[in-house]
């Protein structure tokens, strides 16, 4: 939550000023941490700058128009206690999704890339991809090309994710691979 309220529940108008910048710039990943920052290091006197929360115009919309965005991560070639192993065709894991929100970007990369073959990755959303076409780290290469998402590429509560990956490396298979999702907040 971006408001910034102060100890009487009021509205500073140079926080506004501060997120306005931030719904200019709705495409950059904002933490609340970046947003208090930016609002603190912008106040020189709340007692002569604030208005009511409530006269703030629409904050449902500034909400959902400054995307904020969080991430979940699924690792691969790695064992249990932290030495980067080959990576094999299978599920490594799976998220119960407790927030809705809409899957932005898809990124990855792995330690030890593959030889031979390309790695491809596929993120199932309750048993179907959600991808047109899936994510790759190409033989040689360290870093995911990020494959299609679906346009429907929306996550709601009580959803499960399930990372697998479904091709690897023929000859190195690779190793420590690392995916994240972006999601912007619904």
């Amino acid at each position: 939550d971006f408001s910034i309220l102060d100890s009487f529940g009021t509205y500073h108008r140079s926080a506004a000023r501060v997120l306005d910048a931030l719904l200019a710039s709705v495409r950059k990943t904002v933490s609340a941490r970046d947003i208090a920052v930016a609002a603190a290091a912008s106040v020189e006197n709340p007692l002569n700058r604030t208005q009511n929360l409530a006269d703030l115009v629409d904050k449902d919309l500034a909400r959902r128009n400054l995307g904020i965005k969080t991430s979940l991560s699924f690792y691969a070639g790695v064992a249990v206690d932290g030495r980067s192993e080959d990576l094999r065709v299978q599920r490594y894991g799976s998220a119960l999704i407790i927030e809705p929100g809409t899957i932005t970007e898809v990124i990855g990369s792995c330690a030890v890339a593959p030889t031979g073959a390309s790695i491809q990755v596929d993120i199932l959303k309750n048993r179907t991809t959600i991808f047109t076409t899936k994510p790759t780290i190409p033989a040689r290469q360290k870093t995911m090309i990020p494959g299609t998402l679906k346009s429907n590429a929306t996550v709601a509560k009580g959803d499960v994710l399930q990372f697998k990956l479904t091709h690897v490396g023929s000859t190195i298979k690779g190793q420590d691979l690392h995916v994240a999702l972006l999601v912007r907040k619904a």
